[in-house]
C-alpha cells in the first residue's frame, strides 16, 4: 500500500463512510422520524417559509423561533439534487454527504497541523472521527443541524488556522464559502452560538500565542456578517419569546426530564466513551404496543468486555494528547483545550461543581433551554477536540508507528462494526410514508392558502406522534402543506397555539357541538383533518376519532369532502370565517386578558371581542386553568374549614356595572350512605372595595373524597411504572414507601418509576367539576408527577409535574365538568427518578370537593349588554407571509388580523394596535382607503441579507483587500 500517496487516505475514508451509508440506507424509504426536516415535499411552498421571519404556517402564526432560514443552503442544494434523485433518497444523501465530509475535515485539520504531514496518523484520526458513539448517537435519529456541523466543523478550524497563519486569499474564501455551507447548523441558533463561542475561544487563544489578536477578531467578525440574515431576527425572537417557550406546557413537562435522564451519563466513564442519553431512551414497537430501548443493540454490543476495553483506551490515548500537547507546548493542542474543557466539563454534568453553575444558568431562559440536552450542543466539538488529540497521541508514538496505526485503524473498526451492519441510522426513521399523504398534499394545492386547517386527534398536548404504519417523531404534514396547520409541534412557539390546543381538546373531550364549533370559530379554522393512523402509546382509546367523528357529523357547519386512506377532512362553513385572515366591523370590548382557558366564555357568549383592561364586560373568575406548573392563577383563592374563597380585585373604572350571575349555579349534595338523601348549595358572591369574593361551600358527600394515603397505602404492594427498564429487564431501580406520620407517606425511587401512589374516585361524575386539593413537598431531586386520569377517555386531563419545594405544600387543581355522561377519575401521584440519584417525595391528605366551575367562568359584570358579533370581510391582497393590503370600502371602526398577537404586527393606516378574542391583533382604522399591514422584524432579515451581500461585494471588489491586507499584516 502507498501510504505516501496524497489521496490513498482520503479515498479510503470516503469508501469506509460510503459502505456505512449503502448499508443504512433502505431503499424506497424516507429517512423521516423524530425531529424531521422535508423541504423535497414542496421546495416552492419551503422557500417561501424559510425566507419568512413572521412563520404563517405554524397553526396561528409565530415568529421564527427556530432559524428556518439559515437552511437556505442546505436547501438549495437539495433543490438542485432533485433533479437528479429519487424525492425518497434527498435527505439520506444530505447525510450521507456530512458523513464523508466530516471525517475528510478532521483528516485535513490533523494531517497539517498534527502529524507533520503523515497521512497515516491524519486518517487513524478522522477515522475515529467517523467510527465512534457520538457520531451513533447524531446520527441513529438524524437532524440536520448536528450533521451539519458534524460534517463542516474540520474544515472551518482548517481554514481558519490557515488564515491566522499564512494570510492566503484563497483560504479566505474556502473560510467564507465554508462558513455560508455551515450556517444550516443554526437551525437551532443555541447550536451555532454554543459553536461560535467554542470556537472564538479557540481562534483567541491561538492568536495569543501567536500574537494574531486583529485577525482572531476579523474572522469572528466575518462569520457574524455572514450569519446576519439569521441572527438579527433571532435576537428579535430572543428578547420577545424565550420566556413564553420556557414557560410553554411541553418545555415545562420535558425539560427537566430530559437533562435529569443526560445526567444518569454524566459521570466520568460515560463522558470518556461519549455515551449519553439516547442509551436510555425508548422507541415505540408497534407490533406489541410495548416501548423498547432505541439503541438496543449498541446496549449489546457495549456490554461486550473487549469492546468496553477498546473505549476505555481511546479514551487513555486521548488523555496521553493532552498532556503531551502541553508539555511540548503544541500551539493547536493549547488552542483547543478551552473547547475540550467547555465541552467536557457540561457533559460530564454529574458533579457538585456543575450542580451549582446550572443552577445559576438557570435563571437566563435561553440557556436553561439550550442545556436540557447538552449532549446534542456540545459532543461534536468534545468529539473533534478527542480527534485532536488522539492525533497527537499517535503523533509522539514514533517506534513501530505504521504497524501500531493498522492495528489501532482495525480496532476501531472492530469497536463501530455494528454501523457496517446497517445499525448507524435507527431502523425506526427509515420509513414507507403511504402514497394517500401525498394525495392530501395535492388536495389542499388546489385550496385557499389562507384557509386554516385544524388537525385531529388532540388526545395530548405533546409535540409528538404515533402512527400506526410505522412513524414516530415530532410531524411532517406541514411540509406538504401551503395552509396553516394547528399541530402541538408549534404550540410551544407561540401562547396562542397552546392556548387553541387547550380549548379545542377540552370541546371534544366534554363532546359539546356548540363549544367545539366555537372554538374553531374562534380561531378561524376552515379544515378538519382527522387521521385515524395516530395512536397514543398509553391508550388506544385515548384519541377519541371515532367521537369527534359523531360529534362532527352533528354538526350542520362541517362537510366530508374528501377521505385519503386513513385521513377524513370536513370543510368548515362558518359564517364568520375571514378571507386571507382580514376582517373589519365593530367589537365589544372583554377583559380581562388571560394567559390559558379550558374554555373562553366570552367568545361563546359574544363573539368576535376586543380585549381590554377596562372593558364593557369583564369576567373577574375568567380563567380557572391550573394544568399548567408555570402559569399563576389571576385570582386569589382562600379556604377555612367550611368554604373555599375566590376573590379578584377588580378595576375601578368597572366598579359600578351590573353584577350579572348565571343560572347555572347550584352544587347537589347525595349523602354517601342513603343517595334517596340530597341537597343543594348556593355559592355566596360579596362586592366590595373593588374586591368580588365568591364563597363556595366545602360540600361533603358521594361527590367528594377524603383520602389519606398513608392509611391507604400503609400495605399495599410496591409498583414499578418505569415500563421501558422493565421490558428490557433491567430489575436495578428501587423504589420505597415509609409511613413518616399519620397522615404522610414518602415516596422513594431510584432509576425507577414509583406509581404506587394512585387513587380511585368511581363516584364522580363527569357532569360535575371538582378542586382537588392535597399536600406535597420535594425532598430530593424530581418533583412528583401529577395526573388525573378519566376512566371514561383513559387520557391525562390533567398532568403537571409540581414545583420543586421542600417543605410541605398546599397544591390545588381544578378539573372542568366533562362529558355529563361519564363517570370516574383516578389520582396519580407519580415518583421519578430518571438516574441515579433518588427522587424523594412526601405526600399529604387528599380532598376532593365539587364546585360550580361553569357559574364562576360566567359570573360577570356588564357596562351594557353586547350583542354577538359578526365581523365582514373585505378586499385583501395577501402576497407574503408578512404582508398584508386591505382594501377598505368605506369608513370602518376596527380591523382585524387573524394572526398571534405579536408587537411587531403594524398597520398603516390604522392606530391603538390592540387583542383580539386574547389572541389575534386588531386596529381603529384612521382611513376608508388602503391599509397596509407588515410584520416589521422582516426589515431585520432584509437588513441581515444586505450585510450578507455587502461583506461579499467588498470581499469580490477589493482585488488587494484592502483593509483585510491591512488586518493580515
Amino acid at each position: 500500500m502507498n501510504f505516501k500517496s496524497k489521496i490513498f487516505f482520503p479515498v479510503l475514508l470516503i469508501i469506509f463512510s460510503l459502505i456505512i451509508s449503502f448499508q443504512n440506507y433502505k431503499y424506497g424509504t424516507y429517512l423521516s422520524g423524530w425531529d424531521t426536516l422535508h423541504p423535497e415535499f414542496n421546495f416552492g411552498l419551503y422557500f417561501k417559509k424559510i425566507l419568512s421571519v413572521w412563520q404563517e404556517h405554524q397553526g396561528l402564526g409565530a415568529v421564527a423561533a427556530q432559524a428556518h432560514v439559515a437552511e437556505l443552503p442546505r436547501v438549495i442544494l437539495m433543490y438542485l439534487l432533485s433533479f437528479f434523485l429519487p424525492l425518497s433518497f434527498l435527505r439520506f444523501a444530505y447525510f450521507f454527504l456530512t458523513l464523508i465530509l466530516g471525517p475528510l475535515g478532521v483528516y485535513f485539520f490533523v494531517k497539517e497541523y498534527i502529524s507533520k504531514k503523515n497521512n497515516f496518523i491524519a486518517f487513524t484520526s478522522s477515522l475515529f472521527y467517523l467510527l465512534n458513539l457520538t457520531t451513533l448517537q447524531q446520527y441513529t435519529v438524524p437532524l440536520e443541524m448536528f450533521a451539519t456541523l458534524y460534517g463542516s466543523i474540520g474544515w472551518i478550524f482548517l481554514f481558519a488556522t490557515r488564515l491566522l497563519l499564512k494570510r492566503k486569499k484563497r483560504d479566505l474564501w474556502l473560510f467564507t464559502l465554508v462558513i455560508i455551507l455551515s450556517s444550516p447548523m443554526a437551525h437551532t441558533p443555541t447550536l451555532f452560538y454554543i459553536f461560535f463561542i467554542c470556537f472564538l475561544l479557540y481562534l483567541l487563544t491561538y492568536a495569543f500565542i501567536k500574537k494574531k489578536l486583529k485577525q482572531a477578531l476579523f474572522l469572528a467578525m466575518l462569520i457574524i456578517a455572514l450569519n446576519s440574515y439569521w441572527i438579527l431576527p433571532n435576537l428579535y425572537f430572543i428578547a420577545n419569546y424565550s420566556s413564553s417557550v420556557a414557560d410553554s406546557k411541553i418545555h415545562s413537562q420535558f425539560s427537566d426530564r430530559a437533562f435529569q435522564v443526560g445526567k444518569n451519563f454524566g459521570d466520568l466513564s460515560d463522558t470518556a466513551i461519549m455515551r449519553n442519553f439516547l442509551f436510555d431512551w425508548g422507541k415505540y414497537n408497534q407490533l406489541n404496543g410495548s416501548f423498547i430501548y432505541l439503541l438496543d443493540i449498541w446496549n449489546k454490543h457495549l456490554s461486550n468486555l473487549s469492546i468496553k476495553l477498546i473505549a476505555n483506551i481511546i479514551f487513555i490515548f486521548i488523555i496521553f494528547g493532552i498532556v503531551t500537547s502541553v508539555l511540548k507546548r503544541n500551539i493547536t493542542g493549547l488552542s483547543l483545550l478551552p473547547v475540550f474543557t467547555l465541552s467536557f466539563f457540561f457533559l460530564a454534568n454529574d458533579n457538585f461543581i456543575f450542580k451549582y453553575l446550572f443552577e445559576i444558568l438557570n435563571k437566563f431562559l435561553v440557556i436553561k433551554e439550550s442545556l436540557r440536552f447538552p449532549f446534542t450542543k456540545f459532543s461534536i466539538l468534545l468529539l473533534f477536540s478527542y480527534s485532536i488529540y488522539f492525533g497527537l497521541a499517535l503523533s509522539f508514538l514514533k517506534k513501530f508507528q505504521n504497524s501500531l496505526l493498522v492495528i489501532i485503524s482495525i480496532t476501531l473498526i472492530i469497536y463501530a462494526s455494528p454501523f457496517f451492519s446497517g445499525f448507524l441510522i435507527n431502523s425506526k426513521m427509515k420509513v414507507d410514508i403511504p402514497g394517500y399523504y401525498f394525495e392530501v398534499f395535492d388536495f389542499f394545492k388546489t385550496q385557499p392558502q389562507t384557509n386554516r386547517i385544524a388537525f385531529f386527534p388532540v388526545h395530548t398536548f405533546w409535540g409528538w406522534s404515533y402512527y400506526t404504519w410505522g412513524y414516530e417523531g415530532a410531524g411532517f404534514l406541514w411540509f406538504g402543506l401551503k395552509q396553516p396547520l394547528l399541530a402541538r409541534e408549534f404550540d410551544r412557539w407561540h401562547p396562542a397555539n397552546e392556548q387553541y390546543y387547550w380549548e379545542i381538546s377540552y370541546a371534544v373531550y366534554k363532546e359539546d357541538l356548540k363549544l367545539f364549533e366555537s372554538v374553531l370559530d374562534k380561531y378561524q379554522v376552515r379544515w378538519l383533518l382527522l387521521d385515524f393512523a395516530v395512536t397514543d402509546a398509553s391508550s388506544a382509546k385515548s384519541p377519541y376519532l371515532d367521537q369527534i367523528s359523531k360529534l362532527v357529523a352533528k354538526s350542520n357547519k362541517a362537510l366530508l369532502v374528501k377521505s385519503f386512506g386513513t385521513v377524513k377532512i370536513y370543510q368548515m362553513t362558518n359564517s364568520t370565517n375571514s378571507k386571507d385572515f382580514v376582517a373589519v366591523g365593530q367589537l365589544p370590548r372583554v377583559g380581562p386578558y388571560f394567559k390559558l382557558t379550558d374554555v373562553d366564555t366570552a367568545f361563546v357568549n359574544y363573539g368576535h371581542y376586543q380585549s381590554e383592561k377596562s372593558p364593557d364586560i369583564y369576567y373577574p373568575f375568567r380563567s380557572l386553568f391550573t394544568n399548567h406548573t408555570n402559569i399563576k392563577i389571576d385570582f386569589q383563592f382562600k379556604e377555612n374549614e367550611k368554604s373555599f374563597l375566590f376573590s379578584k380585585k377588580i378595576p375601578e373604572s368597572i366598579k359600578d356595572y351590573d353584577l350579572n350571575i348565571p343560572q347555572t349555579s347550584k352544587i347537589i349534595w347525595f349523602d354517601n350512605k342513603d343517595l334517596d338523601s340530597s341537597g343543594n348549595f348556593l355559592p355566596k358572591i360579596n362586592l366590595m372595595d373593588q374586591t368580588i369574593t365568591v364563597e363556595i361551600p366545602k360540600v361533603k358527600g358521594y361527590f367528594s373524597y377524603q383520602i389519606n394515603p398513608a392509611e391507604e397505602l400503609k400495605n399495599s404492594q410496591l409498583k414499578n411504572c418505569d415500563f421501558l427498564r422493565l421490558s428490557a429487564g433491567d430489575k436495578s431501580g428501587q423504589i420505597k414507601n415509609t409511613v413518616i406520620d399519620k397522615d404522610l407517606i414518602r415516596l422513594e425511587s431510584k432509576l425507577a418509576n414509583n406509581c404506587t401512589a394512585a387513587f380511585s374516585l368511581n363516584n364522580l361524575s363527569h357532569s360535575l367539576s371538582y378542586l382537588i386539593e392535597f399536600k406535597a413537598g420535594n425532598m430530593q431531586n424530581k418533583s412528583l408527577l401529577f395526573w388525573l386520569e378519566n376512566k371514561d377517555s383513559r387520557r391525562a386531563d390533567i398532568e403537571s409535574y409540581l414545583p420543586q419545594i421542600k417543605s410541605l405544600t398546599k397544591f390545588y387543581f381544578i378539573q372542568p365538568p366533562m362529558d355529563p355522561f361519564g363517570t370516574g377519575y383516578t389520582l396519580h401521584f407519580d415518583n421519578w427518578s430518571f438516574n441515579k440519584s433518588y427522587s424523594v417525595n412526601d405526600l399529604g391528605r387528599i380532598s376532593v370537593y365539587p364546585i360550580p366551575y361553569d357559574f364562576l367562568v360566567n359570573l360577570s359584570l356588564v357596562k351594557q349588554p353586547a350583542s354577538f358579533t359578526k365581523l365582514r370581510n373585505t378586499k385583501t391582497l395577501h402576497p407574503l407571509p408578512y404582508l398584508y393590503i386591505a382594501k377598505l370600502g368605506g369608513k370602518e371602526d376596527n380591523l382585524v388580523l387573524y394572526q398571534s398577537y405579536d408587537p411587531g404586527w403594524y398597520a398603516f393606516g390604522a392606530e391603538n394596535h390592540f387583542l383580539v378574542n386574547n389572541w389575534a391583533n386588531g386596529w381603529k382604522v384612521t382611513t376608508d382607503g388602503a391599509v397596509v399591514i407588515i410584520f416589521l422584524p422582516q426589515l431585520l432579515q432584509f437588513l441581515g441579507f444586505g450585510i450578507l451581500i455587502f461583506t461579499l461585494l467588498y470581499l469580490c471588489s477589493n482585488r488587494k483587500l484592502g483593509v483585510i491586507v491591512w488586518i493580515f499584516s
